[in-house]
């Protein structure tokens, strides 16, 4: 199913849920963002090599962009995943590397100028 607004899913390794909770915590504090900011519970997936790994799907809206990419480097270290949709084109990096993190910030650059309304001044993620 198609979406019209861009989203992101990030996924790690389930060891890892509650540092990316905190993690995403001091970021979301550190914007000046209510607590309703906060991840939601994540969804369980497990993989076919015996892994299982947590994801949120999170609209991608300019309060979560700067959190987002503070994660950019959680996700490095921990061997995560993000992924982006909008309409029908979908974005996929898996084990993320430093040196994808470029791509990635393209990537959320695209999706933002696609959805920024005319006359805005400030892209909206």
């Amino acid at each position: 199913m198609a979406t019209t607004d861009p989203i992101a899913i990030i996924r790690v390794s389930d060891e890892w849920t509650g540092e990316l909770f905190n993690q995403w915590r001091l970021l979301r504090a550190s914007e000046g963002l209510e607590p309703d900011a906060d991840l939601a519970k994540p969804e369980t997936m497990s993989r076919f090599d015996g892994a299982t790994l947590v994801e949120w799907a999170l609209d991608l809206t300019k309060d979560i962009s700067p959190i987002l990419t503070g994660i950019l480097g959680f996700l490095v270290a921990r061997n995560g995943e993000v992924e982006f949709r909008k309409g029908d084109r979908i974005y996929k990096f898996r084990n993320l590397r430093a040196n994808q993190i470029r791509q990635v910030m393209n990537v959320i650059d695209e999706l933002s100028s696609d959805s920024k309304p005319p006359g805005d001044d400030h892209p909206k993620l």
